[in-house]
Parts: C-alpha cells; sequence; structure tokens
C-alpha cells in the first residue's frame, strides 16, 4: 500500500503540473497537499484539481 500511495502523489503531482505548467511551484504543491491533512491522497487530488469529491 505505501507504493500505490506514493504512486498517487506522483500522478497527482504530475497532473497539477500540466494544469499550471510554468506557474507550477513544488513548495505551494505540497504546502496545498499537506493542508488537508492526512485524507486519501485520492480526495485530496480531486480538491486540488476542483474535481467533485466521489
Amino acid at each position: 500500500t505505501y507504493f500505490v500511495g506514493a504512486q498517487e502523489h506522483f500522478d497527482t503531482r504530475k497532473a497539477m503540473q500540466d494544469k499550471l505548467g510554468d506557474k507550477f511551484k513544488l513548495k505551494a504543491y505540497h504546502d496545498q497537499m499537506l493542508s488537508y491533512g492526512a485524507p486519501p491522497v485520492r480526495f485530496a487530488r480531486q480538491l486540488m484539481l476542483d474535481q467533485p469529491i466521489e
């Protein structure tokens, strides 16, 4: 499960890089991810990408 969680984080970071392009800042990404506490990565991803939480 550690690998799955890490892969979800890598995928989320890539999605944010694609969304923001040159405006992507790694520190800002980490700060935003950590601001949600410890939900499952898929929920944090949906919040970060302005997607409905399913």
